[in-house]
């Protein structure tokens, strides 16, 4: 973790950076704005610092200098996952200059980067669903959540909202939606979020099926969130390997042999029709929310079972299991068809926060 000390020196170092970027002459609004983040942050006021370098990169969005020192100050307050995107941002401004100082950063940039990856377990790779729809400034895209039913309800998990109050969707064809939190449950690492307006803008709408009728050795997939908008989105096959684990033997949660991303806890377990029949969770969330479960092997991950989900769909105020499988439904096409087609994919919904 970066003290404030450290945080300081980095800053720093930034600002010599600033002063040769600016030039002799008065400074621009994004440099004064720049350099009040900067006296903020050496004050410990590191929200009003947030904010004045916010507005800054409002005025000038390719501003390294102010999402290198975001960067710093997200890490430094242990939000890795806000400092890594502002780090990235920063590289790639400092690559486009030809100054020496933007040379001198971005050996530092990396190297802060290189640090958080390492801190977090992560990797470049996990950062895909950023790449594909970018929020506008103001907005982070932190997650992707899929849509149940036709009421408007997501499904996502909670960990990726953060402490954030401001929610909205961005849908495949790049528009966004207000989004309310319905409800959060916290143990699970579920939210519920919910479309003010919500539309019908899918032709193919997801619905839960019955976790009950899999059985071990059934194959389970599960979608790479980034490559949704390539036109052969690849699945991840799996198989069910215990319908019920831990210690408890609880039944709301499978064992899979299932080999997923790490940024991809929170996807959707589809049956072989596309029927949703659980959420995925990757080994290190399942090990966070279930204490009690076995250790799995690499490959090995974890999902809550559709049946808990539609107990916790079916409680919410207004619902009457929106996202239940209708009583007549044909199961129709493979989910290897239903994936390749956009109306399907329309259901996959990413998630942005107000910074």
């Amino acid at each position: 973790m970066v003290t404030i000390r450290q945080g300081n020196l980095l800053m720093s170092v930034l600002l010599s950076g600033l002063i040769f970027v600016g030039g002799i002459g008065e400074a621009s609004t994004a440099e004064d704005l720049y350099r009040k983040g900067f006296d903020l942050s050496v004050d410990g006021n590191s929200e009003a610092s947030r904010q004045a370098y916010l507005q800054a990169l409002k005025i000038r969005q390719d501003f390294a200098e102010a999402h290198h020192a975001l960067g710093v100050l997200y890490f430094s307050r242990g939000q890795g996952v806000e400092a890594i995107d502002h780090f990235r941002k920063a590289e790639k401004h400092y690559r486009n200059r030809r100054d020496e100082q933007a040379k001198k950063n971005l050996t530092i940039v990396r190297r802060n980067l290189e640090k958080a990856y390492k801190d977090l377990g992560l990797t470049p790779e996990d950062f895909g669903i950023g790449n594909q729809l970018h929020a506008d400034l103001g907005w982070q895209t932190t997650g992707v959540g899929f849509q149940i039913g036709n009421v408007g309800q997501i499904i996502t998990p909670y960990h990726v909202l953060g402490d954030a109050k401001k929610f909205r969707a961005r849908f495949m064809d790049g528009t966004t939606a207000p989004l309310e939190l319905v409800k959060k449950f916290v143990i699970y690492d579920i939210a519920v979020l919910k479309l003010t307006n919500p539309e019908n803008r899918s032709s193919q709408i997801l619905y839960l099926g019955d976790d009950s009728r899999l059985e071990v050795g059934d194959s389970v997939y599960t979608v790479d969130f980034s490559k949704l908008s390539d036109p052969d989105t690849p699945l991840f096959q799996g198989t069910i390997l215990k319908k019920n684990v831990g210690e408890e033997k609880s039944t709301k949660v499978f064992k899979l042999d299932l080999q997923v991303k790490r940024n991809h806890s929170g996807g959707p377990l589809l049956n072989k029709w596309g029927q949703v029949i659980g959420m995925v969770l990757t080994p290190r969330f399942a090990k966070k929310n279930f204490t009690r479960l076995e250790e799995p092997s690499k490959k090995a991950s974890f999902a809550i079972k559709s049946s808990y989900l539609d107990q916790i769909l079916s409680g919410l105020p207004g619902s009457a299991k929106p996202g239940h499988l209708p009583e007549k439904t044909v199961e129709g096409d493979s989910v290897e068809l239903k994936i390749s087609s956009n109306a399907f994919k329309k259901n996959f919904i990413f998630i942005e926060k107000e910074n």
